[in-house]
């Protein structure tokens, strides 16, 4: 059943052409509530049409688009509670169900930055209560303790942090600038926090030599709030919706970098020249997915949604490293040696392994033994002798990118430097190597061992993942992650 409602203006001369658009405006047929299609208009605050809002029942797929006269009609799929709508350059709005007509009026977004405070995401002692600078932690309290022990959260107390930036800084006292650029953006001692991450309306110049937040475009409005996400039916705050927080561009502004023209941060393009690009996975869909159904408190209004559409985080890879890496051992007899071929292979990530930063590395570890001890390998390659000192020479190989300082580099600073090998990324260096393991690739190496006689042997496999060089940081070295495994006996 279609009725139309009637508006009561007090009306001032109006010019003649204007008559036909407000006969448009208010004499359109509107729904009513208990009907299956409802049909209103999306307008601005100067009463126009806005075309091209997306329009849905708030928390549905149920969705629609606004015509050129800022028309739509949603059929509904059972009771909802809400209608929102949202177009670029808009807060999101919408109105609540039932109501007496179906008109929602957005308003425009801030487009300019202003003197700006950000906002806490924890609680401060002393700091001041208001209900417009009230912390993240109020109303997103499952966000907010995910991030608190997260890289982001932990991005300006993160011991390797400061261990690398100790070091950098004896070389260039002014690196720290460079390092702030993506760990501290919102200032000193201060960490990657929700409201930096919720105000980048773009990420631009990926290809220039900029870093971090030099390529991040942000909006901090100096009279009003507004925050970006992933979401497009947040409507009774300062929210709007922007699909960038879905795309992986998103994080490329820290994690893809070059220092002295050399890239080193290359974790988005080899997520970009992956089949996992192709296919339309994203950095978000492995790093932030979650179970969980509440984007806000229960208890402070928020609805239970799908999962997939709500984020984690908490950005662990340490849940991922053990899903990232496959192995296999072939082995055979070969007259009184014993043949071992080993294959690591990436199954479970989009990107290059390890990624990130080049202080990163595996190593794989092959051993084998009889009942009179370990067997001498004959051929095959070995650990290299950078690697940490336990592991040296033994079995197996590294894959890293490795870097290697220019010689005799004077530069504008005519600095001299102790040399290091594999080089620090923040010296002027190229790259001498990079094994590391693609997207859906495999690498194969082959082993061979002297059996002296031997009925049956035991192989043992391990590849170790590390987080940075012991032999020339101050920082201790951390326990290595075990990737993968394999124990197998093999007799003849």
């Amino acid at each position: 059943m279609t009725r139309y409602y009637a508006f009561l203006i007090e009306m001032t001369p109006i010019p003649r052409k204007h008559i036909y658009r407000l006969l448009i405006l208010f004499l359109l047929p509107l729904t009513e509530t208990n009907a299956d299609t409802y049909c209103g208009l999306i307008l601005d605050t100067a009463t126009q049409p806005i075309q091209g809002a997306r329009v849905r029942f708030q928390n549905t797929k149920v969705t629609t688009v606004s015509d050129q006269n800022g028309r739509y009609c949603l059929d509904s799929e059972g009771s909802q509670s809400a209608i929102t709508a949202w177009q670029q350059g808009f807060y999101i709005g919408g109105i609540g169900l039932p109501a007496e007509g179906f008109s929602i009026t957005l308003r425009r977004a801030p487009q300019h930055h202003g003197e700006y405070e950000w906002l806490y995401s924890t609680r401060q002692e002393g700091a001041p209560r208001h209900p417009d600078t009230e912390p993240c932690e109020n109303c997103h309290t499952r966000l907010t303790r995910e991030w608190i022990a997260s890289g982001h959260g932990r991005s300006h107390t993160n011991p390797l942090f400061g261990s690398v930036r100790e070091v950098a800084m004896k070389d260039f006292g002014d690196t720290g600038k460079q390092c702030a650029l993506c760990h501290q953006p919102q200032g000193s001692n201060k960490p990657i926090g929700c409201d930096f991450c919720h105000k980048i309306k773009d990420v631009v110049g990926l290809d220039s030599q900029r870093l971090g937040v030099e390529r991040i475009q942000l909006l901090t409005p100096e009279k009003d709030h507004i925050f970006f996400g992933p979401i497009d039916d947040i409507w009774e705050r300062s929210d709007t919706y922007e699909p960038l927080y879905q795309e992986s561009e998103y994080c490329a502004s820290c994690h893809q970098g070059n220092f002295w023209r050399t890239e080193v941060y290359s974790t988005f393009s080899e997520w970009r020249d992956s089949s996992y690009a192709k296919t339309g996975t994203t950095c978000q869909d492995c790093h932030m997915k979650t179970s969980e159904v509440y984007l806000a408190n229960p208890d402070d209004g928020g609805l239970k949604r799908d999962p997939q559409t709500l984020s984690s985080h908490d950005f662990s890879i340490s849940s991922l490293l053990t899903k990232a890496i496959s192995l296999k051992t072939d082995a055979e007899f070969n007259d009184d040696h014993l043949s071992v071929d080993i294959t690591v292979s990436n199954t479970g990530t989009g990107h290059h392994v390890p990624s990130g930063s080049p202080l990163r590395h595996l190593l794989l570890i092959v051993s084998v033994q009889t009942p009179s001890g370990m067997l001498r390998q004959i051929s095959g390659s070995t650990v290299p002798t950078w690697a940490d000192t336990q592991y040296r020479s033994l079995p197996g190989k590294a894959y890293a990118r490795v870097l290697k300082e220019i010689p005799n580099y004077r530069g504008s600073r005519k600095q001299h430097f102790k040399p290091v090998y594999p080089a620090p990324f923040w010296r002027p260096s190229l790259i001498e190597s990079d094994n590391r393991i693609a997207a859906n690739d495999s690498d194969i190496s082959h082993y061979e061992f002297e059996l002296n006689g031997a009925a049956s042997a035991a192989i043992s496999v391990e590849l170790l993942y590390f987080e940075h060089f012991s032999h020339w940081m101050s920082l201790k070295a951390a326990t290595p992650v075990t990737m993968s495994s394999i124990n197998r006996t093999i007799e003849k």
